[in-house]
């Protein structure tokens, strides 16, 4: 039943797991960019969320893969642990970016 159900949620997920990163990356390099031009730290805190998600979405492949050597991965709990981590962080780091000022722009 659990092979199953990770091959149907495979197919459901892994699609918008590329558009969310292909339109954070289309949103951040369009408008929020230029609207915190010159906030080294908005840029880095941004890089870092970035990484941070492709290493959720690499162990949620991993975490759902019905292939044999995912298997003595997923037992471990604290892969699991770490997946509800980041997220947590990834968190954090954007409600700490939102409550970074906008730098005037001129157009």
């Amino acid at each position: 039943f659990r092979v199953a159900l990770m091959k149907k949620w495979k197919l459901l997920l892994h699609p918008p797991i590329i558009l969310f990163l292909m339109s954070g990356m289309y949103t951040y390099l369009s408008v929020t960019r230029v609207l915190h031009e010159g906030q080294w730290l908005y840029h880095a805190l941004f890089g870092v969320k970035f990484l941070l998600a492709l290493v959720i979405f690499a162990l949620y492949i991993v975490l759902t893969s019905t292939m044999k050597w995912s298997e003595r991965i997923r037992d471990k709990n604290i892969l699991w642990v770490l997946l509800v981590l980041l997220v947590t962080v990834i968190v954090a780091i954007g409600g700490v970016m939102r409550t970074m000022p906008i730098v005037a722009v001129e157009l």
